[in-house]
């Protein structure tokens, strides 16, 4: 008996690796707890809720707080993916659905502590920064950001600023107000992470209007002001940004990260409709009018399967499989694997 389920997992196994990636074979239990730190500027909200733990509104004084999550991961989670309840679903379930389980506010001090504990006990001394973008509330930035530390299988400390984003497509134009008011706590935070964190690699990774908030911050930033070491990879994911404003803050920032990638998409709708909204390119477009300028790799990721709105392809399987050659192994466009020049600096993936 023994003999014959061995020669089935080594078929299964077989027959695994001819039609797919491999397996994975995991030791019992339904998930994993995943922990994540935040920054945010939004209104704390009442209550003991872990959904409204932080409102869609703006801190009346501006002021930054700080806190740690646990988000749990289930063992069915596909690489990739945001598990959360479907329209015939009425509760989360923590064996299928990616889950906020716990928020935890603490003082700027104990943050940093707690960050530099947990950076430690990386063999790189790694941190990531994750900066969400427009319609994403406090709650859905925690669980984006703990699905990415997992899929990556990130070492160092996985943290995510959280900016007053209302959390509906209906409040774009709020959130781009929002979105300017943001910018001097965002540039405060960054400049006092790199001092604070005791991160020797501090990567950012900023998503559709996240990234807009992100360039302003670095345009106001010099690698002095930043101490004597920049940030390492810098990811703008679907840039909302005017395609001509880009090029012009490109080359401000260019040298505030060892590497910055940007990647784009002409099948990104939430894009398409920015670009309706403004009348102009969007740095996150590809197509005849993608943007490419010295110094910045761009990724066309126009080919990516995704959602809908195809606006979330950045933490998607193809894509996160570039970001951990990125992250990780610090390589160039042209040693990462399914790259290929399409009018070089420019590549599709």
């Amino acid at each position: 008996m023994r003999l014959s389920m061995l020669l089935l997992c080594i078929v299964v196994l077989a027959q695994a690796q001819k039609i797919g990636p491999p397996i994975a074979i995991l030791p019992p239990g339904t998930t994993t707890a995943v922990r994540v730190y935040y920054a945010t500027d939004r209104n704390a909200g009442v209550g003991v809720d872990t959904k409204h733990m932080y409102t869609a509104a703006r801190d009346q004084l501006g002021t930054v707080s700080y806190g740690t999550c646990i988000v749990t991961i289930p063992r069915s989670h596909v690489l990739g993916s945001l598990e959360e309840p479907g329209i015939f679903e009425f509760s989360e379930d923590a064996t299928k659905h990616v889950i906020l389980q716990k928020v935890e506010t603490t003082s700027n001090q104990n943050f940093y502590n707690l960050v530099r504990a947990r950076i430690s006990e990386s063999d790189r001394r790694d941190a990531f920064i994750f900066i969400h973008g427009f319609d994403t509330t406090f709650h859905d930035a925690a669980r984006r950001t703990a699905q990415i530390a997992y899929d990556l299988k990130f070492e160092g400390a996985a943290i995510f600023y959280s900016w007053p984003s209302r959390g509906k497509t209906s409040q774009y134009l709020v959130d781009e107000t929002n979105a300017d008011w943001t910018i001097p706590h965002l540039i405060a935070f960054l400049t006092e992470f790199r001092a604070k964190s005791g991160a020797s690699r501090v990567h950012i990774i900023a998503h559709s209007m996240g990234a807009r908030v992100l360039t302003r911050a670095l345009r106001e930033l010099s690698p002095g002001a930043l101490g004597s070491t920049t940030f390492n990879q810098i990811i703008l994911a679907a840039p909302d940004i005017d395609a001509d404003t880009f090029n012009g803050l490109a080359h401000a920032i260019r040298h505030t990260g060892e590497r910055i990638t940007l990647y784009a998409s002409s099948n990104d709708r939430a894009i398409k409709m920015s670009k309706s909204i403004h009348g102009y390119a969007r740095a996150g477009e590809s197509g005849k009018g993608v943007v490419v300028v010295p110094e910045i790799d761009t990724i066309d990721a126009s080919s990516v399967d995704t959602d809908f709105f195809a606006h979330s392809y950045f933490a998607g399987r193809t894509v996160l499989s570039d970001l951990f050659l990125l992250i990780k192994y610090d390589l160039p466009p042209s040693a990462r694997f399914a790259l290929f020049p399409n009018g070089w600096p420019a590549l599709c993936v």
